[in-house]
């Protein structure tokens, strides 16, 4: 399963070559993030293909949903669009350093 999750990784746009964090919704679902400073790729671990780009602009992109925001705090970090939180990420790191995206 670690095998094909990094050649998945590695596959996606804008992945770079280190192995893909993985982060736990408040519900309890796993995604995988891989990527670089610049930007990067947060996909569930139940269905690869289901990428969200994230940016250091703050933004977030879905085939699906279109184009969102995310942000960081010190008690996790979420992902919003239309300003309802779509996916939250408590207790955990923000996955690139964003000063800007701060709550």
């Amino acid at each position: 399963m670690k095998h094909l999750l990094l050649a998945c990784a590695a596959c996606l746009p804008g992945a770079a070559s280190a192995e893909a964090i993985s982060y736990t919704t408040a519900d309890g679902r796993v995604f995988f993030y891989a990527g670089a400073e610049v930007d990067g790729v947060l996909y569930p671990e139940a269905d690869p293909a289901d990428v969200y780009t994230l940016n250091p602009d703050c933004t977030v992109t879905h085939d699906t949903l279109g184009t969102g925001e995310w942000h960081w705090a010190n008690g996790g970090w979420v992902i919003e669009y239309d300003g309802a939180v779509k996916l939250g990420f408590p207790r955990q790191e923000a996955p690139m350093d964003a000063p800007a995206c701060a709550m």
